[in-house]
């Protein structure tokens, strides 16, 4: 299934990229999310409140992500290919 994945920004969420991608079949969307994160320590963490790690997406902290239809019509969470069938 083919989906876009919406990555929200941790300071604002605002929308900070959108990345094409396909599920498989039984596969979650936070699962292929995390596929474009890059991980990174935030070495200054300590006493400050700040988050041990900040995720990145095309060099922007991100804070959070949602998968659309690629015609943007539905919110995906998970793939199950039944679901296909019953759309034909």
């Amino acid at each position: 299934m083919k989906i876009l994945i919406v990555f929200l920004s941790a300071l604002n969420l605002e929308v900070v990229a959108i990345v094409k991608s396909e599920l498989k079949p039984f596969e979650f969307c936070s699962d292929k999310a995390e596929e474009y994160v890059t991980y990174i320590e935030n070495k200054g963490f300590e006493n400050t409140g700040q988050p041990w790690i900040y995720g990145y997406v095309n060099n922007k902290k991100v804070g959070g992500h949602y998968c659309l239809t690629i015609d943007k019509k539905y919110l995906v969470s998970y793939y199950d290919p039944e679901y296909e069938k019953g759309k034909k």
